[in-house]
């Protein structure tokens, strides 16, 4: 009897961890893994030339198109879960630092991206970058993002795009950026260019 309980319990147990197992592995079995078409090592950025920011007189050479098409007649169906119903607490903490960040260019929309590691603030805007220390000190830039990437030849050389983000793994002690390329907008390819720090200082150099 005690025997048959004990195949009994194995057997129960195996059926539990088969059930786990099984799913998580025809979740990933429809990853998709992409090559790079080309890789490098970037510049130091605090080593990039500096950018002439664009003033207000000329905003409107940097208006980027909404390219695309929006209906101003689609009826809303169904109510928007994200809709914010309540209001938070009033009280906030006292702000510890600011300062202004990079320049927008005078381009709009600025699409703003940035993220604090433990000794820096990474900024990147649609076409320039910035870096500061944490008393607001610049380390780096403003420099115009395409000669960040000059050093990795390609058919997105020279293009400007936009929509960049900037992270900071905190695991790995590396940043991160990326930023999108359409160098034949509306038609393909179209790429991502995304660069990985090689070392844990922001204002060094990159694998591309």
């Amino acid at each position: 009897m005690v025997n048959s309980f004990n195949r009994i319990t194995v057997f129960v147990a195996f059926f539990l961890i088969a059930n786990l197992i099984f799913p998580q592995s025809q979740t990933i079995s429809n990853l998709v893994v992409s090559q790079p078409i080309k890789m490098g090592i970037s510049q130091p950025m605090r080593d990039l030339p500096l950018t002439t920011t664009k003033t207000i007189e000329n905003w409107t050479d940097g208006i980027i198109p909404l390219r695309i098409p929006f209906d101003i007649n689609v009826q809303e169906v169904v109510k928007d879960g994200s809709l914010q119903e309540y209001n938070g607490p009033e009280g906030i903490s006292n702000i510890t630092k600011n300062f202004e960040g990079v320049s927008a260019g005078a381009y709009t929309p600025p699409d703003p991206s940035g993220d604090v590691g433990p000794n820096h603030y990474v900024q990147m805007v649609n076409v320039q970058t910035q870096i500061w220390d944490k008393n607001g000190n610049s380390l780096a830039g403003p420099f115009n993002n395409i000669n960040f990437w000059a050093g990795l030849p390609g058919p997105w050389g020279g293009t400007n795009d936009g929509d960049p983000i900037v992270l900071y793994d905190e695991v790995a002690d590396r940043w991160m950026v990326s930023q999108f390329a359409l160098p034949n907008y509306p038609n393909g390819p179209f790429y991502i260019l995304i660069a990985v720090s090689t070392s844990p200082d922001p204002t060094g150099n990159y694998y591309q």
